[in-house]
């Protein structure tokens, strides 16, 4: 019951700290280093859609190799991440060059608010397929070793 226990816990501690991570990983990239880059002041949402791009690409590997539940939520979540992305570089852009000259109102459609609202919950899909993938394979290898028996040392002065 105790080695269940430990086994649970592990797995768990394992899951969250790769979800944690991979948020602080994508947040450092985007917003910090991606943003400092000479090319990317200027055109500001490019680094966050070549980071969606980079996401989408390594969820649609990751899921066409293993076809799996979490593969599958990981990337339904960065689908709505990356089409998050896109609506933010259109209007971003759009506001830069003046595409919605005459159309412009202070508040979004209702439509496309609803919209984007189902994508931000779309995204928390990310963070359930990594916990979990990372549960998965904390269960799978990190605590494999504890349920064999152990094996005699074998002493090389033989």
């Amino acid at each position: 019951m105790l080695k269940r226990t430990v086994i649970v816990l592990v797995s768990l501690t394992f899951a969250l700290l790769c979800t944690t991570a991979a948020h602080i990983g994508y947040a450092t990239l985007t917003r910090i280093w991606l943003d400092r880059v000479h090319f990317f002041n200027y055109h500001y949402p490019l680094a966050h859609l070549l980071c969606a791009s980079a996401a989408f690409g390594i969820a649609i590997v990751m899921f066409l190799r293993a076809r799996a539940v979490a593969s599958l939520l990981f990337l339904i979540g960065v689908i709505g991440l990356f089409f998050m992305t896109v609506y933010d570089c259109f209007v971003c852009w759009g506001m830069t060059y003046h595409w919605f000259r005459g159309f412009f109102r202070l508040q979004e459609h209702p439509v496309v608010a609803f919209m984007i609202h189902i994508l931000e919950a779309l995204f928390l899909l990310t963070y359930i397929g990594i916990v979990w993938m990372s549960l998965r394979f904390a269960r799978r290898h990190l605590t494999n070793r504890w349920s064999r028996p152990r094996a005699a040392v074998l002493s090389s002065f033989v």
